[in-house]
């Protein structure tokens, strides 16, 4: 019995065609948000570990890489934007704390 075969690289590029965000930056182009499926595991676990409350940056260079990031706050953006066009795009935030 074969089973189906999927090419990796297309099934990856479907889902960033599909779920990306190109987000204008006036005269510093563009930033492409990709969606949370193709975010480094980095970026996973410092939204895991809740360091979108005590590190948002380090949160958004993950997310988006340095680069990217510096332009994106260059051309006023934040991570609180940031927040909010990924929960705009995907329907999730990052999760908020549990402060007892």
């Amino acid at each position: 019995m074969a089973g189906t075969v999927v090419n990796l690289n297309e099934y990856v590029n479907g889902i960033e065609e599909a779920g990306s965000l190109d987000i204008g930056l006036g005269d510093a182009g563009t930033v492409r948000l990709k969606p949370p499926e193709l975010w480094s595991q980095q970026a996973h676990d410092l939204i895991a570990a809740g360091k979108n409350r005590t590190d948002p940056e380090a949160v958004g260079r993950a997310i988006l890489g340095d680069e990217e990031w510096d332009r994106f706050v260059a051309a006023g953006g934040t991570y609180p934007v940031l927040d909010k066009l990924i929960g705009d795009r995907h329907e999730l935030t990052a999760p908020e704390s549990s402060a007892s």
